[in-house]
């Protein structure tokens, strides 16, 4: 009540009129800010202006078409050009005159030109780009932060983009583990596999934190997963992840497609008739529309269908028993990629990663009886 009727002091000394030494606030004859007699700015103000003006906030996320990160490629180039140009032509207006100065301007054209601008070059160069003037003047719609902040992860040509070997995962974790998860820029450098610190956390955290990637799911994440796939839709996982605390996207997608969509009705063995309509759904729109394809077969999400298909129905797949090159090849590819069964699949044509699961551990049983004892097996 004494809030209501603005009797509490504090009320009083919030909505009080503040006095002023005059009656229109001015600085050497000019109108300024109420925020003018207020305290003083402390230290950090200065750092949260700086990253608003570099890192605005914008709502609208639109992704990058080819011809805007062509663009973008064209504008540091240009501007490495101009800036080669602008070196030759001090160098040359430092010369003496003589004749042949028009020629020796039409060759230093001409080379910069036909200059071959690599990769390295442009890494190098990145310190000098303008970024704003880059986007104002090729990439329309975008800021300079934007371009920059595409390039560094994103299409400077020095990133490391191909998959993570298992020698790169086991060096991330020791040197997560040695320097802990705060300075992600230092432990790219560490990593020294031209990686992007963004990689090196997204890595991290999808496929390589075991407090992330081992913890069951619980009744209210699941209220609050599917309250995110209302909202955000099945698309952009990542974004449905950013709701949840310590999930990824992966996990997020895979929970939601495998147990809580609503469409999982079936479980267990396929019908006749299930397999006729996934083999006409796969003639209609090829093995990799599963999302189109299992809206013909009700009862099956995208994922049942696809390993259906793959491990059964697939008339390429080698059904043929396993020959000695064969399984020389499977070690090989286990050594290499470790129990990830699709790369190891990937190396032996024509026999899918369930098939090469189960005949290794037909062949690890093998091994076992021949030495006479009967242990659990451990992948």
């Amino acid at each position: 009540m004494a809030l209501s009727l603005r009797k509490d002091p504090r009320i009083q000394l919030v909505s009080a009129r503040k006095t002023s030494n005059s009656k229109h606030p001015k600085v050497n004859g000019k109108k300024v800010s109420p925020l003018h007699d207020g305290p003083v700015e402390n230290s950090h103000v200065a750092n949260y202006r700086t990253a608003l003006t570099n890192f605005p906030l914008a709502l609208n996320r639109k992704k990058w078409t080819e011809t805007e990160k062509e663009n973008l490629g064209k504008g540091i180039r240009q501007q490495y050009q101009e800036m080669v140009l602008q070196l030759s032509m001090d160098q040359f207006s430092c010369s003496e005159g003589s004749p042949e100065d028009a020629k020796d301007l039409d060759s230093i054209l001409v080379s910069i030109r036909d200059l071959e601008i690599t990769p390295e070059k442009i890494r190098e160069f990145l310190p000098r780009v303008n970024w704003d003037q880059l986007a104002s003047s090729y990439v329309a719609g975008r800021s300079g932060a934007e371009c920059k902040a595409r390039w560094l992860n994103f299409e400077d040509l020095l990133i490391n983009q191909s998959p993570w070997t298992i020698k790169e995962d086991k060096n991330l974790l020791l040197i997560v583990q040695e320097k802990g998860v705060t300075n992600w820029f230092d432990i790219a450098v560490s990593l020294g596999t031209n990686r992007t610190p963004f990689q090196c956390l997204s890595r991290f955290q999808r496929s390589l934190n075991a407090r992330i990637l081992k913890r069951e799911w619980t009744k209210e994440e699941d209220a609050q997963l599917r309250a995110a796939v209302e909202t955000y839709g099945e698309r952009d996982w990542q974004f449905v992840a950013s709701t949840l605390e310590g999930r990824a996207g992966t996990q997020c997608s895979n929970r939601w497609k495998k147990t809580l969509h609503p469409a999982i009705r079936r479980v267990g063995r396929w019908t006749l008739d299930e397999d006729k309509r996934l083999k006409v759904a796969v003639k209609l729109f090829g093995p990799k529309k599963w999302d189109k394809i299992a809206q013909f077969v009700p009862g099956r999400t995208q994922v049942q269908c696809r390993e259906r298909w793959v491990n059964c129905l697939d008339p390429s797949m080698n059904r043929d028993e396993w020959t000695e090159e064969e399984d020389l090849r499977l070690k090989a590819a286990i050594e290499e990629c470790g129990y990830c069964w699709s790369k190891v699949a990937e190396r032996l044509p024509q026999r899918t990663d369930n098939q090469c699961l189960r005949h290794w551990l037909h062949m690890k049983c093998l091994c076992y009886r021949r030495l006479g004892g009967c242990r659990k097996l451990h992948l």
